[in-house]
Protein backbone atom coordinates (compact mmCIF):
# COMPACT_ATOMS: atom_id res chain seq x y z
CA UNK A 1 0.00 0.00 0.00
CA UNK A 2 2.81 2.43 0.82
CA UNK A 3 4.97 1.56 -2.16
CA UNK A 4 4.59 5.02 -3.77
CA UNK A 5 6.04 6.73 -0.69
CA UNK A 6 9.19 4.61 -0.78
CA UNK A 7 9.48 4.97 -4.55
CA UNK A 8 9.08 8.73 -4.43
CA UNK A 9 11.48 9.31 -1.57
CA UNK A 10 14.17 6.91 -2.78
CA UNK A 11 14.06 7.26 -6.56
CA UNK A 12 12.17 10.41 -7.51
CA UNK A 13 13.07 13.07 -4.99
CA UNK A 14 16.41 13.83 -6.61
CA UNK A 15 14.72 14.64 -9.94
CA UNK A 16 12.44 17.15 -8.22
CA UNK A 17 15.38 18.64 -6.29
CA UNK A 18 17.52 18.85 -9.44
CA UNK A 19 14.80 20.87 -11.16
CA UNK A 20 14.28 23.06 -8.09
CA UNK A 21 17.89 24.13 -7.67
CA UNK A 22 18.78 24.24 -11.37
CA UNK A 23 21.19 21.30 -11.30
CA UNK A 24 19.06 19.52 -13.89
CA UNK A 25 19.93 22.14 -16.52
CA UNK A 26 23.64 21.75 -15.80
CA UNK A 27 23.43 17.96 -16.14
CA UNK A 28 21.43 18.22 -19.36
CA UNK A 29 23.92 20.63 -20.90
CA UNK A 30 26.82 18.40 -19.90
CA UNK A 31 25.35 15.02 -20.88
CA UNK A 32 22.47 15.86 -23.21
CA UNK A 33 18.77 15.64 -22.50
CA UNK A 34 18.26 12.13 -23.88
CA UNK A 35 21.10 10.68 -21.85
CA UNK A 36 19.93 12.55 -18.74
CA UNK A 37 16.41 11.13 -19.14
CA UNK A 38 17.69 7.62 -19.81
CA UNK A 39 20.01 7.74 -16.79
CA UNK A 40 17.26 8.96 -14.46
CA UNK A 41 14.65 6.46 -15.70
CA UNK A 42 16.93 3.43 -15.79
CA UNK A 43 18.49 4.39 -12.46
CA UNK A 44 15.14 4.73 -10.68
CA UNK A 45 13.92 1.44 -12.16
CA UNK A 46 17.08 -0.40 -11.15
CA UNK A 47 17.32 0.94 -7.59
CA UNK A 48 13.70 0.17 -6.74
CA UNK A 49 13.80 -3.19 -8.53
CA UNK A 50 16.85 -4.21 -6.50
CA UNK A 51 15.48 -2.95 -3.19
CA UNK A 52 12.15 -4.74 -3.62
CA UNK A 53 13.77 -7.87 -5.06
CA UNK A 54 16.34 -8.20 -2.27
CA UNK A 55 13.76 -7.42 0.43
CA UNK A 56 11.29 -10.01 -0.84
CA UNK A 57 14.06 -12.55 -1.40
CA UNK A 58 15.26 -12.07 2.18
CA UNK A 59 11.68 -12.40 3.40
CA UNK A 60 11.24 -15.64 1.45
CA UNK A 61 14.51 -17.07 2.74
CA UNK A 62 13.65 -16.23 6.35
CA UNK A 63 10.17 -17.71 5.95
CA UNK A 64 11.62 -20.95 4.59
CA UNK A 65 14.18 -21.06 7.41
CA UNK A 66 11.72 -20.27 10.20
CA UNK A 67 8.98 -22.60 8.97
CA UNK A 68 11.07 -25.38 7.43
CA UNK A 69 9.40 -28.16 9.42
CA UNK A 70 5.90 -26.71 9.12
CA UNK A 71 3.01 -28.50 7.53
CA UNK A 72 1.17 -27.41 4.45
CA UNK A 73 -2.36 -26.21 5.11
CA UNK A 74 -4.80 -27.47 2.52
CA UNK A 75 -7.72 -25.40 1.31
CA UNK A 76 -11.17 -25.84 2.72
CA UNK A 77 -12.58 -29.30 1.87
CA UNK A 78 -15.61 -27.83 0.14
CA UNK A 79 -13.38 -25.77 -2.18
CA UNK A 80 -13.27 -28.03 -5.23
CA UNK A 81 -12.46 -25.47 -7.92
CA UNK A 82 -8.91 -25.98 -9.14
CA UNK A 83 -7.41 -22.98 -10.86
CA UNK A 84 -4.73 -22.91 -13.54
CA UNK A 85 -2.23 -21.00 -11.45
CA UNK A 86 -2.70 -23.26 -8.41
CA UNK A 87 -1.65 -26.32 -10.40
CA UNK A 88 1.72 -24.73 -11.10
CA UNK A 89 2.32 -22.87 -7.82
CA UNK A 90 1.47 -25.78 -5.53
CA UNK A 91 3.67 -28.17 -7.50
CA UNK A 92 6.66 -25.78 -7.48
CA UNK A 93 6.30 -23.38 -4.54
CA UNK A 94 9.87 -22.07 -4.48
CA UNK A 95 9.89 -21.36 -8.21
CA UNK A 96 6.45 -19.74 -7.91
CA UNK A 97 7.71 -17.50 -5.10
CA UNK A 98 10.74 -16.47 -7.16
CA UNK A 99 8.59 -15.67 -10.20
CA UNK A 100 6.21 -13.58 -8.09
CA UNK A 101 9.15 -11.78 -6.49
CA UNK A 102 10.45 -10.89 -9.96
CA UNK A 103 7.00 -9.71 -11.06
CA UNK A 104 6.52 -7.55 -7.95
CA UNK A 105 10.02 -6.09 -8.34
CA UNK A 106 9.40 -5.37 -12.02
CA UNK A 107 6.12 -3.57 -11.29
CA UNK A 108 7.73 -1.57 -8.48
CA UNK A 109 10.57 -0.60 -10.81
CA UNK A 110 8.11 0.47 -13.49
CA UNK A 111 6.21 2.55 -10.94
CA UNK A 112 9.50 4.19 -9.96
CA UNK A 113 10.32 4.94 -13.59
CA UNK A 114 6.82 6.36 -14.16
CA UNK A 115 7.20 8.49 -11.03
CA UNK A 116 10.56 9.72 -12.24
CA UNK A 117 9.10 10.53 -15.64
CA UNK A 118 6.37 12.54 -13.92
CA UNK A 119 8.92 14.26 -11.67
CA UNK A 120 11.03 15.26 -14.67
CA UNK A 121 8.03 16.49 -16.65
CA UNK A 122 5.79 18.05 -14.00
CA UNK A 123 8.48 19.30 -11.55
CA UNK A 124 5.92 20.03 -8.80
CA UNK A 125 6.41 17.83 -5.72
CA UNK A 126 2.77 17.81 -4.59
CA UNK A 127 1.47 17.01 -8.04
CA UNK A 128 4.06 14.30 -8.65
CA UNK A 129 3.33 12.62 -5.32
CA UNK A 130 -0.42 12.75 -5.95
CA UNK A 131 -0.16 11.39 -9.48
CA UNK A 132 2.18 8.60 -8.43
CA UNK A 133 -0.21 7.58 -5.65
CA UNK A 134 -3.02 7.48 -8.20
CA UNK A 135 -0.85 5.36 -10.51
CA UNK A 136 -0.48 2.80 -7.74
CA UNK A 137 -3.85 2.92 -5.98
CA UNK A 138 -6.12 2.67 -9.02
CA UNK A 139 -4.69 -0.75 -10.02
CA UNK A 140 -4.83 -1.81 -6.36
CA UNK A 141 -8.50 -0.97 -5.79
CA UNK A 142 -10.01 -2.19 -9.07
CA UNK A 143 -11.99 -5.43 -9.17
CA UNK A 144 -9.13 -7.53 -10.56
CA UNK A 145 -6.47 -5.89 -8.44
CA UNK A 146 -2.77 -5.74 -9.17
CA UNK A 147 -2.40 -7.47 -5.80
CA UNK A 148 -3.49 -10.69 -7.53
CA UNK A 149 -0.50 -10.27 -9.82
CA UNK A 150 2.11 -9.87 -7.08
CA UNK A 151 0.85 -12.30 -4.42
CA UNK A 152 1.52 -16.01 -4.90
CA UNK A 153 -0.81 -18.81 -3.87
CA UNK A 154 -4.07 -16.93 -4.26
CA UNK A 155 -7.13 -18.35 -5.93
CA UNK A 156 -7.34 -16.62 -9.29
CA UNK A 157 -6.96 -17.75 -12.89
CA UNK A 158 -4.77 -16.44 -15.66
CA UNK A 159 -7.81 -14.72 -17.16
CA UNK A 160 -7.74 -12.29 -14.23
CA UNK A 161 -4.00 -11.94 -13.71
CA UNK A 162 -2.70 -11.50 -17.25
CA UNK A 163 -5.01 -8.62 -18.33
CA UNK A 164 -4.33 -6.77 -15.07
CA UNK A 165 -0.57 -7.22 -15.45
CA UNK A 166 -0.59 -6.13 -19.08
CA UNK A 167 -2.85 -3.16 -18.34
CA UNK A 168 -0.58 -1.89 -15.57
CA UNK A 169 2.61 -2.41 -17.59
CA UNK A 170 1.19 -0.75 -20.70
CA UNK A 171 -0.18 2.22 -18.75
CA UNK A 172 3.14 2.78 -16.94
CA UNK A 173 5.05 2.50 -20.21
CA UNK A 174 2.66 4.97 -21.87
CA UNK A 175 3.25 7.46 -19.06
CA UNK A 176 7.02 7.03 -19.33
CA UNK A 177 6.92 7.31 -23.13
CA UNK A 178 4.70 10.38 -23.07
CA UNK A 179 6.89 12.11 -20.51
CA UNK A 180 10.05 11.38 -22.50
CA UNK A 181 8.38 12.55 -25.70
CA UNK A 182 7.27 15.81 -24.07
CA UNK A 183 10.72 16.48 -22.63
CA UNK A 184 12.59 15.69 -25.86
CA UNK A 185 10.03 17.62 -27.93
CA UNK A 186 10.50 20.66 -25.70
CA UNK A 187 14.24 20.43 -26.32
CA UNK A 188 13.79 20.35 -30.09
CA UNK A 189 11.41 23.34 -30.21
Amino acid sequence: WYLPIFVLVIANEDSIEDAGIGYRDILQVRTGKSRYLRTKLVGSFNIIFLIVFLGLLLNMALAYICFRDGTYTQEEPNEVLIRDIEIITKAHPVAANLVYICIASFLAGLLAAAGTALAITVKDRKLVYGLTFILWFIPVIINHSVMYVIQPFIGVNYEHVVPTFLGVVISYLLIIGTAVFLEVRDDEL
